[in-house]
C-alpha cells in the first residue's frame, strides 16, 4: 500500500477493492488510520486476510467502527486478537453476535472486559460454548448477570469449574 497519507486518500470504492492478499499486505499503520467509510467498505472476505498482528493492532475506534456482519466475519484467532482495550469497545448487540467458534477464542482478558450488558446478551449457545477457563476469568457481577436459560445451558464441566466466589452470588 502507498505512503501513509496516500493510503488514507483512498476511497471506501478503492480499499473495497483489494483482493484479501492485499490487504493482509497493508502495513498496521495504515490499516489502524482507516476511518469508519473505509473500514465499512472491506467484506468479510477481505477481513479474512487480515493477519492476527494486524486485526490486534486495531484501536478502540476502528473496533467500534466495525459493521456487525463484519465482526461475524473475523475468525477466532483474529477476534481473540484483539486488544482487551479495543474489545470493549464492542457493542453488546455486536457481543452477541459472536460465534460459538469465534467465542472460544477470546482470551480470559476479553472475557474480563465484557459488561453485564454484554453478558445479559448472550445467547444460551454462546454460553455453552464458553469454556471453564472463561468462565473462571468471568467476574462474579458478570456471573450474576447470567439469566435462568444461560444458567441452564452451562454444561456439568462448566459448573464444576466455577470457583467457590462465583457460587456464592
Amino acid at each position: 500500500m502507498p505512503a501513509t497519507t496516500q493510503a488514507q486518500a483512498l476511497t471506501a470504492t478503492q480499499i473495497g477493492g483489494l483482493t484479501s492478499t492485499q490487504l493482509g499486505a497493508v502495513s498496521t499503520t495504515n490499516l489502524t488510520l482507516m476511518d469508519a467509510t473505509q473500514l465499512g467498505a472491506l467484506t468479510t472476505t477481505q477481513l479474512k486476510g487480515l493477519t492476527a498482528q494486524q486485526v490486534g493492532a486495531l484501536t478502540v475506534s476502528n473496533v467500534g467502527n466495525l459493521a456487525d456482519t463484519q465482526i461475524g466475519g473475523l475468525s477466532s484467532t483474529q477476534l481473540g486478537a484483539i486488544s482487551t482495550t479495543s474489545f470493549s469497545a464492542l457493542s453488546a448487540t455486536q457481543v452477541s453476535l459472536i460465534n460459538e467458534t469465534q467465542i472460544k477464542g477470546l482470551t480470559a482478558n476479553q472475557i474480563k472486559a465484557l459488561t453485564t450488558t454484554d453478558v445479559g446478551e448472550l445467547s444460551t449457545t454462546q454460553v455453552a460454548s464458553l469454556t471453564t477457563a472463561q468462565l473462571g476469568a468471568m467476574s462474579t457481577t458478570n456471573l450474576s448477570a447470567l439469566n435462568a436459560s444461560q444458567m441452564a445451558a452451562l454444561t456439568e464441566t462448566q459448573v464444576k469449574g466455577l470457583t467457590a466466589d462465583q457460587l456464592k452470588n
